[in-house]
């Protein structure tokens, strides 16, 4: 004898593997997709800060320009080696010339693409053995590999001598 209970569990459609499986997979799938689109306006928002040994931001920027403090190099025939970083992901090095005359530049070799320094009278290549490349303060090479390869890139620049500023043209 047949209750209407069993009936119905006969007529009831059997869940196989496969089934469950894909179940599982869209509701995973879907669940990765909710944590992205969640977290990714958090990460897209975030900006990176770079604080200098005085605990001051070196610079800011708008995509286009970044402005850098230049009021610690008070000797003409110095330079900053400053925390802002430039199109290439390397740092910006300003350098003074004469009172009120800045030069920004990359710190990018132009032979092998390794960061350079600076060690108070120029700037060299931190490759290791074989990239002893060194620039003068105006990021032309002296010696080394880079000599063929011409001086780093220069970045356009204007001096605000009210707030000892340098605004710096990094990108359009």
């Amino acid at each position: 004898m047949t209750t209407e209970h069993d009936h119905n569990d006969m007529n009831a459609k059997k869940e196989t593997p496969c089934e469950r499986r894909e179940f599982l997979r869209t509701c995973g799938c879907a669940l990765a997709g909710i944590a992205i689109a969640g977290i990714a306006p958090l990460v897209s928002g975030c900006e990176f800060t770079h604080i200098n040994s005085a605990g001051e931001t070196p610079g800011t920027g708008n995509g286009r320009t970044v402005e850098i403090d230049v009021s610690a190099i008070t000797a003409d025939g110095t330079g900053l080696m400053t925390d802002v970083r430039g199109p290439d992901r390397k740092r910006i090095f300003v350098a003074r010339f004469a009172s009120g005359t800045f030069k920004a530049m990359s710190t990018q070799c132009t032979h092998s693409q390794f960061p350079l320094a600076y060690d108070g009278t120029g700037l060299y290549c931190t490759g290791g053995q074989g990239h002893d490349s060194r620039f003068n303060l105006k990021g032309e090479p002296q010696s080394g590999p880079a000599v063929p390869f011409g001086p780093v890139q220069v970045y356009p620049s204007v001096y605000d001598a009210a707030r000892k500023v340098l605004v710096v043209t990094v990108g359009t």
